[in-house]
């Protein structure tokens, strides 16, 4: 009996987690429609993948799996571990989405001005980047690179994920992909609201099964197999601020 009742709950929580998976990947892709169908400028991944369509005959979801597997590849060596899966089926599917979206000309549909567009897909793009990392599956791959710089280093998380993102969008921009005031709004609200959100939602009952855990992280003296924030505060490093692995750490000060 109790074995069965510990099987549903792991059962129910899996279910969970893989709801607010899918929700964060449904919301993120809405998102980054709307701010390609305003044509004030694009996320930076966006930017590089349209740069890149300029040139290969490719869909968005094609393009993201294979930037995808780049910073995949920088996180597995970071980590000393065999790169995962997960992350490239989020951006496969998240850029599938972008394509069928664009290709109902949704965001034109909507009746929305291009301003009004920005400001929703960039909400959508915020709440979605957030629940897609509190899942714990999946997890962009720009962001695992990003969270493991959280547990390792004083870095805090929005830095290290809009530096990241500051790349993609030299190199798209180079390649003709598009770059306007939604792009410069991404890069400082998306980035700097991320981290709220993500505790905000955990205040209210939402497993931080991402940011906060350390699943995502390789084996590391300095890297705890607790999930609990005062864990890592407790045994955190001495070269590490405490106060830099706070979860509501989230503005620089």
């Amino acid at each position: 009996m109790s074995m069965n009742l510990s099987r549903l709950i792991v059962s129910l929580r899996t279910n969970r987690n893989l709801c607010t998976y899918l929700i964060g990947c449904v919301l993120f892709a809405s998102g980054a429609t709307g701010l390609i169908g305003s044509k004030l400028g694009t996320d930076p991944l966006d930017t590089l993948c349209l740069g890149i369509l300029r040139f290969l005959p490719l869909t968005i979801g094609i393009t993201q799996t294979l930037v995808a597997s780049v910073f995949l590849g920088v996180w597995a060596l970071w980590n000393r571990r065999v790169p995962i899966v997960s992350p490239l089926i989020t951006f496969f599917f998240c850029g599938s989405i972008i394509d069928v979206l664009r290709h109902f000309d949704l965001a034109g549909r909507s009746g929305l001005d291009p301003v009004a567009l920005m400001i929703v897909g960039l909400s959508l793009c915020s709440l979605g980047s957030a629940y897609i990392i509190m899942s714990g599956f999946g997890v962009r791959a720009m962001d695992l690179i990003a969270i493991t710089a959280h547990h390792r280093t004083p870095a805090h998380f929005w830095m290290v994920k809009s530096g990241l993102e500051g790349i993609m969008l030299l190199i798209g921009w180079v390649l003709g992909g598009p770059v306007g005031v939604a792009t410069v709004c991404f890069l400082v609200v998306v980035d700097l609201t991320i981290q709220p959100l993500i505790w905000a939602n955990a205040r209210i009952g939402i497993t931080d099964r991402g940011l906060q855990g350390t699943s995502l992280v390789g084996r590391n003296p300095s890297v705890t197999t607790s999930d609990s924030p005062a864990h890592i505060l407790k045994h955190a490093p001495p070269t590490v601020e405490a106060s830099t692995l706070d979860p509501r750490r989230a503005l620089p000060t």
